[in-house]
């Protein structure tokens, strides 16, 4: 007969305690998970508001800019970099807020009336200009391959003879 030697009964409780060991390791990482994420949850929820609080100002500070485009006072005041701004100001914001929409309106038509000059017009200048400098800057390498002519070869050095030595590089001029 087989007397037990208490070598399975170590083997087993050596079994139970690494269970729990790894138990209490994959609970201990979810709970480190869930504090991560919910520190990312506040971080995204305090980031939203701070840029919901930015956004307010901006919408707030361009509507008190073109707030004063329908007094005549102003008008009457203005420089002309005072409409500019104002004039950019509401092409800004002239897509998400109805009120600057209708102060581009106003004052398109009131410095047309005042001036001649439809602000349109240098709208349309501006974006050209732009456009130009955009290309220069960044030019599209087909059309700067197209404008660009190709590198002149090496010319060949000329014996007496007529047998070429070798080929010397282009001379600067």
């Amino acid at each position: 007969m087989n007397e037990p030697d208490g070598i399975a009964e170590v083997f087993d409780e050596t079994i139970r305690t690494t269970a729990s060991a790894v138990s209490n390791a994959r609970m201990i990482a979810a709970r480190r998970r869930e504090q991560q994420f919910a520190q990312q949850r506040v971080r995204g929820e305090q980031e939203t508001r701070m840029l919901q609080a930015r956004a307010a100002a901006e919408r707030a500070g361009a509507l008190s800019e073109l707030a004063v485009v329908n007094q005549r006072e102003w008008w009457e005041t203005a420089s002309p970099q005072d409409v500019e701004r104002a004039w950019q100001t509401a092409q800004q914001w002239r897509d998400r807020e109805p009120a600057a929409a209708r102060a581009a309106v106003t004052l398109r038509a009131e410095h047309q009336q005042r001036t001649g000059v439809d602000l349109s017009d240098g709208v349309r200048a501006e974006s050209e200009l732009v456009r130009e400098v955009e290309l220069a800057s960044f030019p599209d390498p087909a059309v700067a391959a197209i404008r660009t002519p190709p590198p002149r070869p090496p010319q060949a050095r000329q014996v007496r003879s007529g047998v070429s030595r070798g080929v010397e590089p282009e001379r600067q001029r």
